[in-house]
């Protein structure tokens, strides 16, 4: 069970994308109308750009690549616990708890239709908790 809690802590440290997030620069000139000739001279004049650059380019696609790559395994072990306790734990419980009733066709369509029935609820009540989140605009 820690494997899926250490899952769902990755998860959430991964959500934060605060740290890779470039600065935000800002056009200093204003734009103009230029001739070809003219792209040509400010291209040649133009200064290569410098390897510090390139550089931290390369660290920030790094950075995003490993968050991503955490937030991927993260999310899918967050499904696999999610998965381990519905259809392992809860479907255990509810045949125990139930008896000789589960052991009925009823009793066991019951049982295992709770799960998806449960999940509906619990996505209901995530969309009644923040509403106008998927709301366009």
């Amino acid at each position: 069970m820690s494997r899926y809690v250490y899952g769902l802590l990755l998860l959430i440290a991964a959500s934060s994308d605060s740290f890779v997030a470039p600065p935000r620069r800002h056009a200093t000139t204003p734009l103009r109308q230029t001739s070809p000739s003219d792209d040509t001279k400010h291209a040649a004049a133009a200064p290569p750009p410098s390897a510090a650059a390139e550089v931290e380019i390369l660290l920030r696609a790094a950075v995003v690549g490993v968050a991503t790559g955490t937030a991927v395994t993260a999310f899918k072990l967050g499904i696999d616990a999610l998965d381990q306790f519905a259809y392992n734990d809860y479907l255990r419980w509810g045949f125990t708890r139930l008896g000789d009733w589960a052991a009925t066709p009823i009793g066991s369509a019951a049982v295992y239709a709770s799960v998806p029935a449960l999940g509906g609820l619990a996505v209901g009540a995530l969309r009644a908790a923040t509403p106008g989140f998927d709301a366009p605009g």
